[in-house]
């Protein structure tokens, strides 16, 4: 009998029937002399079924061990008895299930088929009513045995459903979902304080359900897909929600073993009737009447919209900023802009040194004096940011409003409308492209690039100085 063993103290844990490959567990038992004629592979009768726990938890191992344990038991207890009878009911029941279109547990999923399982009740009318059509009230006692095991396999949780004759190599506790995003999440970490993919992973709970996790089809997807479509979302975006949604799938399949497909594999988007809308840049009149405006105020708010616009920087790069991010102290002031226990950063190239000119030099001292004696790694901005992560989403809404508010810009431009209008300034003002993406940060593919460390901080500044000037003609 395979067993391991764990010391707690001075007590010795033994978990029956697990054996351990690389880090997983897995369910391996010996199939008992008078029931090993209904196990078979080829011509040969199998001697052990063994399969995956999908855990690498110990004490997970113990609990699903057990739990195996006790369905064996129950199902090779059918089988050791002959009874055919059992079997040949189940098998109808599934049938019928099969001939209506639904599935195991339909009754219990959020977009449950209610025509179908109408279909179901209407097979079993003369159960329910008597001569007169009246109801009989609670009459599944009257059911035939067929029936019964019908509408449980329909209703009832996994654990609760008439067990299945033909599933002792298979497992039936998959991870619900949202478990596969625990497991997501400690395989990569920064997905924890992630808000994207929080967003995208529970609108897809609440439309599909939080099911185990071999239990979604492909229409599960496609629906989610509809769902973001039919909601006006550009196709990029949509394709964004995916990319959240589909890592979780195959974090189940590599790493916890499931055995299932990828809902999301190759997913279809289709165009959509809302068309993407392209970012516009701020016109020069109207950035620089925000830069004004932002100059003479000292919230922090005002700040950021400063510290932007003149540098470019993302949303989330900005108010992920660390104190000892704001370098004043040298001949060339920048920020020096790296990942941090609040924020990620976007790729390779968003890693760098951007120097400070204009509003967003400004912007940076009056921040750093309001942040007098905080720490290095304490946040420069506080309020927009939580534990583990930014206020990303809420505060782009956010800044927006405050713009719309004081009346600095019309409603078709947004957050992001500062760095495409500093792109187009590096443009006017002659900054060569190569500079240009390395201070916003911009992902080049031309191999040259990654060799060496790249342009110098007084290269960069001069640069930087090069729009300001430029500007001012």
């Amino acid at each position: 009998m395979t067993s391991n063993c764990l010391q707690v103290g001075v007590l010795m844990m033994t978990i029956k029937h697990v054996q351990w490959r690389n880090g997983v567990a897995f369910y391996r038992r010996r199939i008992p002399n008078d029931i090993k004629h209904h196990f078979r592979e080829g011509a040969k009768r199998k001697s052990h079924v063994m399969f995956s726990l999908k855990t690498k938890d110990f004490n997970e191992a113990a609990i699903r061990a057990q739990r195996e344990t006790e369905r064996l038991d129950q199902e090779w207890g059918l089988l050791a008895t002959d009874t055919e009878k059992y079997i040949a009911e189940w098998v109808e029941a599934d049938k019928l299930l099969k001939r209506l279109g639904i599935r195991h547990g339909e009754g219990l999923r959020y977009d449950k088929d209610e025509i179908a399982l109408e279909r179901l009740a209407g097979e079993f009318d003369q159960y329910f009513f008597d001569e007169n059509q009246r109801h009989l009230g609670d009459s599944s006692a009257f059911l035939p045995p067929f029936g019964k095991i019908a509408f449980d396999l329909a209703y009832n949780k996994p654990e609760d459903r008439p067990a299945n004759p033909f599933a002792q190599l298979v497992s039936d506790d998959a991870p619900l979902f949202s478990k596969c995003v625990e497991e997501h999440i400690k395989h990569n970490p920064k997905r924890g304080s992630d808000d994207q993919f929080h967003m995208a992973v529970n609108l897809f709970m609440t439309l599909r359900g939080n099911l185990p996790v071999d239990q979604y089809k492909r229409i599960d997807a496609h629906e989610f897909v509809t769902h973001l479509t039919s909601n006006g979302k550009a196709k990029s975006t949509v394709k964004r929600y995916c990319a959240q949604v589909r890592p979780v799938f195959n974090t189940a399949i590599l790493e916890l073993e499931i055995p299932t497909k990828n809902p999301f594999a190759r997913i279809r988007i289709p165009e959509g009737d809302t068309p993407t809308k392209r970012r516009l840049p701020f016109p020069l009149p109207v950035l620089h009447s925000i830069q004004s405006f932002c100059a003479s105020q000292t919230d922090d708010k005002a700040l950021l919209l400063g510290l932007f616009s003149d540098t470019g920087m993302r949303l989330n790069e900005g108010i992920g900023l660390l104190v000892g991010d704001v370098r004043l102290d040298g001949p060339v002031p920048y920020i020096n802009l790296q990942p941090n226990g609040y924020r990620g950063l976007k790729n390779a190239e968003s890693e760098r040194r951007v120097p400070l000119v204009g509003a967003a030099l400004v912007s940076s001292k009056v921040a750093l004096s309001k942040r007098s004696g905080a720490p290095l790694d304490a946040p420069l901005f506080p309020a927009f940011v939580k534990e583990g992560g930014t206020k990303a989403n809420a505060l782009s809404a956010s800044l927006k409003k405050w713009l719309l508010k004081h009346e600095l810009c019309t409603a078709e431009y947004s957050i992001h409308s500062f760095r495409h209008s500093f792109r187009d300034r590096c443009r006017n003002a002659g900054v060569p492209e190569a500079v240009a993406y390395r201070i916003g940060g911009w992902s080049r593919s031309d191999v040259g690039e990654s060799y060496g460390i790249g342009h110098d901080l007084e290269v960069l500044f001069k640069n930087m100085q090069q729009i300001i000037e430029y500007e001012k003609q």
